[in-house]
């Protein structure tokens, strides 16, 4: 075993009680992980339609990808937001503040340098994992300046939010605070910003919309087979949730609108 291997080893069995019961929130766990890096390495290679070529190194994406979710993490969590209060303590002058956001952005960044210590990675390499870990939420891909790691993050984020298991942990994740859709306005989606979720339906189209901003057409391919089940699943929901509040079936307007130019792709029949 190499000595970046076992670090590898040595960084998962950190993680493992912090991406389980009762730590993590549903879909935010350690296969989730997996399947990215999987779905991420599939994407190597791809044209992003920018005179560009998807490339990367495959241990910066492991490492960006098993740090990717540590403030999903409930006691991860915790621990980024003491990290940036502790930072801004000690650097910021009297006076200065800084929002809870921030302070999340730099305790996220403190801990992902503090997990990396022995890696074995350059300075150039961690500025790399940093910054995905930290920026691969963010809402659009910058594709003459994003790193081949934060892009290859996040399409397999995305892509793998699209399949089977990312139906059914977006009910288990929202479950508990979110009803499964708008008993009086079933149809019309609302918000799909993250925070402002009301419905898990919502938060179905929040990952409709994602389609459109995946950064090319050859990522949207990796995604179709994925998404082509989660389309069908929404349509059959959509006639039991017109059936039991009485009103018409609206979801082919939802569609559309989450889906924008691509919705032909997936026209109902």
């Amino acid at each position: 075993m190499t000595n970046r291997e076992k670090f590898f080893a040595e960084l998962e069995k950190k993680l493992a009680p912090h991406y389980g019961p009762p730590n993590y929130s549903a879909g935010n766990d350690i296969d989730h992980i997996r399947r990215v890096i999987q779905i991420a390495e599939s994407a190597r290679g791809i044209d992003l339609n920018h005179n560009r070529v998807l490339d990367f190194d495959s241990d910066e994406l492991r490492a960006a990808a098993l740090l990717h979710e540590m403030d999903r993490s409930k006691s991860l969590g915790k621990r980024v937001l003491r990290s940036g209060k502790k930072w801004a303590k000690n650097h910021l002058s009297q006076g200065e503040f800084l929002n809870e956001k921030a302070l999340r952005k730099i305790g996220i960044r403190q801990m992902v340098l503090y997990y990396l210590r022995g890696s074995g990675f350059s300075t150039e390499a961690k500025t790399r994992i940093v910054n995905a870990v930290i920026e691969h939420p963010k809402f659009a891909d910058d594709l003459e300046n994003d790193s081949g790691v934060l892009i290859a993050l996040r399409i397999g984020d995305k892509i793998d939010r699209m399949g089977p298991l990312g139906l059914i942990s977006a009910a288990a994740h929202r479950g508990g605070s979110a009803s499964l859709y708008d008993f009086n306005h079933p149809f019309g989606y609302g918000s799909t910003e993250e925070g402002r979720l009301k419905t898990i339906y919502d938060d179905h189209f929040r990952v409709f919309e994602w389609y459109a901003m995946l950064p090319c057409n050859a990522a949207r391919r990796l995604a179709k087979p994925r998404f082509l089940i989660r389309i069908f699943f929404m349509r059959e929901l959509a006639k039991e949730i017109a059936s039991a509040s009485g009103v018409k079936n609206r979801v082919e307007e939802d569609l559309r609108k989450a889906l924008g130019m691509y919705y032909e792709e997936f026209c109902s029949e």
